[in-house]
């Protein structure tokens, strides 16, 4: 599973980032790409985690339902999630459930496989916050491997709309 997820992670997030581009996010995705440069000596792992926070404004109203940052606390909810530790220029992630750290020191990849993989075996269900965000990454990274399923997921948004 973490393979998979490695393999299509950078892919998923580019197309996830065109997706954004074009529903209102330009100017936010913009400023984390500023961001990265200034403060963060030009990794994209802070960009990458905006970028699927951003996913979970625009899909679910909580872009921190997945992903969270240190500074953020824990949620109120005990559903699984990520955080997100700044080190020097870069993060590392955790896994967190039931208001426990289950796993730390882990990259991006990792952490988004284990969060899935903890979701997936153990039956658990996503936070409302961010159910919709979670289906489609699901879908992304296990089912459907390297195909872009955001042009999908640009076509349903666009008829909500």
């Amino acid at each position: 599973m973490t393979e998979n997820v490695k393999q299509n992670l950078l892919v998923q997030l580019r197309h996830l980032e065109s997706v954004l581009m074009h529903t209102g996010y330009q100017a936010k995705v913009e400023a984390a790409e500023s961001e990265c440069e200034i403060v963060y000596g030009g990794s994209s792992v802070y960009k990458d985690i905006m970028l699927l926070r951003f996913a979970g404004d625009l899909l679910d109203k909580n872009g921190s339902g997945l992903i969270r940052f240190k500074s953020e606390g824990l949620p109120s909810h005990c559903s699984p999630f990520i955080m997100a530790i700044p080190v020097s220029k870069s993060f590392v992630f955790e896994l967190w459930c039931e208001k426990k750290k289950l796993l730390g020191d882990l990259e991006m990849a990792e952490a988004i496989a284990a969060f899935l993989h903890l979701s997936f075996v153990f039956n658990f269900e996503y936070p409302k916050v961010s159910d919709c965000q979670e289906n489609i990454h699901y879908n992304n990274f296990f089912c459907l491997g390297s195909r872009n399923c955001w042009g999908y997921f640009a076509a349903e948004v666009c008829l909500l709309w």
